[in-house]
């Protein structure tokens, strides 16, 4: 079989699985928080620690994946099973909490590994329809992410969290036994990627070089705290809405569900927007909308409002990682440094959520510690509107091929 013609023999339903899965693993300890802090009798400063962990390790794992990507697809579900599976058996058996955060690290890096290698697979590999491809891997992270806290808001009055990190770890498991089994495309389609794909500069290197250094901090801070942002309240609002909002085992999980539902929505919707609207002006729009929610959202105590509003800050949240990473991409930034870029909002994701948790413990209040989100929106809202390097004109990169980024 020549190389340029990969093997395709069960492919797209392991991998598929493995991003859905993968999402649904990201958000699994934000649904699962409330209980594990009331079982366990975690303060705020234990509980974000145990989202750090799990953020930091994912971040570990996206830097880390291995060559080829299909070793990280087979080693990422066995590390989250086996995580998730040590994680319950540290709850059973009355562990103290620096155990779980152990394994969450874990089970982070195993998530970490995954995504990052489906990506990877997908945009090496399969150089037909990449681009929808990878789009398909991520609205199946989005929808994983999205399903995650109802199945955890269906089951919460039947099963503890120790049974329910265990039965997901069956499943991550059911991917790893898939992955072990498939016959994965050739490693590597050197003839497939273009030469400039792999740390060249989109456009003349020479026009921007000047503004090389300026460009990677200004960017690198953007997504910073934009990985802060969705992290802290992907972490949070299941906790939040519980002791501000009156909800229940069974509504909590149901305002992360209500976030990443308006991520994904907003995403569907940004990919038709911002083929009319300049990404700037769609991401200075959305932030302004999200302040005035969030700043809602925290003083509103209704049950119902604060699924609404968890739903707007999604839904503004969505178009700013495809619209910044578009705007990135008509900036002419090398290859590597966007993949720097990126990485950086991983490191925000990890950061922020154990943040908030520290402040709340330290004030006495979640409420004060969920300013930490609207601080950072504010700061970017702030370097979009301050910094020269976002406020060119976008028809003066108009000849740049931003459009290839413009899906998240």
């Amino acid at each position: 079989m020549s190389p340029a013609q990969p093997r395709f023999r069960r492919f797209p339903l392991g991998l598929y699985a493995t991003a859905a899965l993968s999402g649904m693993g990201a958000v699994l300890v934000a649904a699962l928080l409330p209980a594990l802090a009331r079982g366990e009798h975690l303060d705020d400063r234990e509980s974000g620690l145990l989202l750090g962990s799990q953020f930091l390790g994912s971040f570990a794992g996206g830097i880390t994946a291995l060559m080829p990507p299909e070793l990280s697809l087979r080693l990422g579900p066995l590390c989250a099973a086996a995580a998730l599976l040590s994680a319950a058996a540290a709850l059973a058996a009355g562990a103290p909490p620096f155990l779980l955060d152990a394994t969450l690290l874990l089970f982070g890096y195993g998530l970490g590994q995954m995504i990052t290698a489906a990506n990877l697979v997908v945009g090496q590999e399969r150089p037909d329809n990449r681009a929808a491809h990878l789009s398909l891997v991520n609205f199946l992270w989005s929808l994983g992410a999205t399903a995650a806290p109802l199945i955890v808001s269906a089951s919460a009055q039947k099963v503890a969290p120790a049974a329910s990190l265990a039965s997901f770890s069956f499943l991550f498991l059911a991917v790893a036994l898939m992955a072990q089994r498939a016959e994965w495309p050739l490693w590597p389609l050197t003839a497939a990627v273009p030469r400039h794909a792999e740390g060249a500069t989109i456009g003349n290197p020479e026009e921007d070089s000047d503004r090389g250094g300026s460009l990677f901090a200004a960017f690198a801070l953007l997504f910073f705290l934009y990985g802060g942002a969705e992290g802290s309240l992907s972490g949070w609002l299941s906790s939040y809405g519980q002791r501000f909002g009156g909800a229940t085992a069974v509504t909590m999980p149901l305002l992360t569900a209500a976030f990443w539902a308006g991520i994904n929505l907003g995403r569907a919707a940004g990919a038709i927007l911002l083929r009319h609207v300049p990404e700037m002006r769609a991401i200075r729009l959305a932030l302004w909308v999200f302040l005035a929610a969030g700043c809602l959202l925290l003083r509103v105590h209704a049950a119902f409002a604060m699924t609404a509003l968890a739903a707007l800050l999604g839904l503004c949240l969505a178009p700013v990682f495809p619209a910044a990473l578009a705007r990135a991409g008509s900036a002419r930034i090398p290859g590597r440094r966007l993949a720097g870029i990126m990485a950086m909002c991983g490191l925000g994701s990890a950061a922020l959520p154990w943040l908030v948790g520290m402040v709340s413990y330290r004030a006495g209040s979640l409420r004060i510690g969920l300013t930490l989100p609207l601080i950072c929106v504010a700061a970017m809202l702030g370097l979009l509107l301050l910094s020269p390097l976002f406020r060119r004109d976008r028809s003066k990169a108009a000849s740049a091929p931003s459009r290839q980024f413009s899906q998240p």
